[in-house]
């Protein structure tokens, strides 16, 4: 009975993890995809520069507040509407780039707005992480928690390789 009870409690945990992973992989995709868009548009690192910093700023400050945000409120409705709002924001990309619309302006606010929703979403999957799983199971599953944390760097890396290293 308590195999089944573990392997239950993975499941779960597997499914929003790897949901996680797909989310914000496509997040930080998005986000620096952006930013070598904007040095291959205008050659200035500059504004390259801007970008990063219209990413990371928000996400450091917010998450103050994010993590007391996902501890009072549900959850889900914050996982849900962080991930709505941030593919909101990466089809408006689609859509300029469509329309022959896209200004670097333009990405300055969907950098930002990317860097809080990933504020919210980095809370509120670390409280659920808690809540899905026992601390016997926290200490057995920490190390694939972190795996998950290569997101952080295999966007830039994949996007260097695919585009054949031709901005260096």
């Amino acid at each position: 009975m308590k195999n089944n009870y573990f392997n239950s409690e993975l499941k779960n945990f597997y499914i929003f993890m790897i949901g996680q992973f797909v989310s914000q992989f496509g997040n930080k995709l998005t986000s620096y995809g952006l930013i070598l868009w904007s040095y291959k548009q205008s050659g200035s690192v500059l504004f390259m520069s801007l970008l990063s910093v219209c990413y990371l700023v928000p996400e450091v400050l917010f998450n103050f507040i994010a993590g007391t945000i996902s501890d009072c409120w549900n959850k889900k409705k914050i996982l849900l509407i962080s991930d709505v709002i941030a593919a909101m924001f990466s089809l408006s990309i689609i859509l300029m780039m469509i329309t022959n619309t896209l200004k670097i302006e333009n990405l300055y606010v969907i950098n930002f707005m990317l860097g809080i929703t990933d504020a919210f979403q980095n809370r509120a999957s670390d409280v659920v992480v808690s809540a899905i799983l026992k601390i016997i199971i926290l200490k057995r599953i920490a190390c694939l928690a972190s795996v998950i944390l290569l997101q952080e760097y295999l966007p830039p890396l994949l996007l260097l390789h695919f585009m054949g290293w031709s901005l260096l």
